[in-house]
């Protein structure tokens, strides 16, 4: 007999191992978007038979290419990836902790460790704390994006979510302040759905309205 689960908890399993051949294949698929497309996301754990520096390599030929890449991994990948300089990255509060090698009790200290990130080369460094929002950090602003209080329905894919309206924003030509205000109703949108799916254009632009984005300058 199976224990009863809430509706939050996550099942997770190892994923399929890549063979030589998948990762040939997956970057002759990037080059292929190469001259149509002008940003990339690289994100989840590398898949067994991928060496951590996998993303770093990616990161390397994109740049190369002159394009502007973000990074929503965790651990080594992330790590390494960074090495690389990604244009953005996107971890959550316990994924930055392992990264920089230390707790961030409080929003200062997160702020700390995101621009420490940027003296490395990185241009923004968006930071999801849950309930809490979002911080976005660039050289020149850091924004706290405070979202309202919804029912949650799923938090499949809300990351993925938040990274997809950022980098609809930066596509628009949307100010930082808005496209974190596009991030955190694209997340919002994913957390009042059941499974990994986006509500109604209209439901995400009604949500950009209630949220609230101030600077976070500590």
């Amino acid at each position: 007999t199976f224990p009863t689960r809430r509706s939050s908890d996550l099942l997770n399993f190892p994923g399929c191992a890549a063979a030589e051949s998948d990762l040939i294949k997956l970057e002759r698929r990037i080059d292929s978007l190469l001259p149509e497309h002008d940003w990339f996301v690289l994100s989840g754990s590398t898949p067994a038979g991928v060496e951590d520096d996998y993303y770093a390599r990616l990161i390397q030929r994109l740049n190369a290419a002159g394009k502007r890449v973000l990074l929503d991994s965790s651990g080594e990948p992330l790590r390494q990836g960074i090495t690389a300089t990604p244009w953005a990255i996107k971890p959550n509060i316990a994924e930055l902790e392992e990264l920089v090698g230390t707790a961030l009790p409080d929003t200062a200290s997160v702020i700390a460790a995101a621009r420490g990130l940027l003296a490395r080369g990185l241009g923004c460094v968006v930071v999801s704390m849950g309930g809490d929002g979002a911080l976005f950090v660039t050289t020149d602003a850091c924004l706290h994006a405070q979202p309202p209080q919804v029912e949650v329905k799923s938090t499949v894919g809300a990351g993925d979510a938040m990274v997809a309206g950022f980098i609809a924003g930066q596509l628009r030509g949307l100010s930082l302040a808005d496209s974190a205000r596009l991030a955190t109703a694209s997340a919002l949108g994913a957390l009042t759905q059941l499974g990994p799916r986006l509500p109604a254009a209209e439901v995400v632009e009604s949500f950009m309205q209630q949220v609230t984005v101030r600077a976070a300058n500590v």
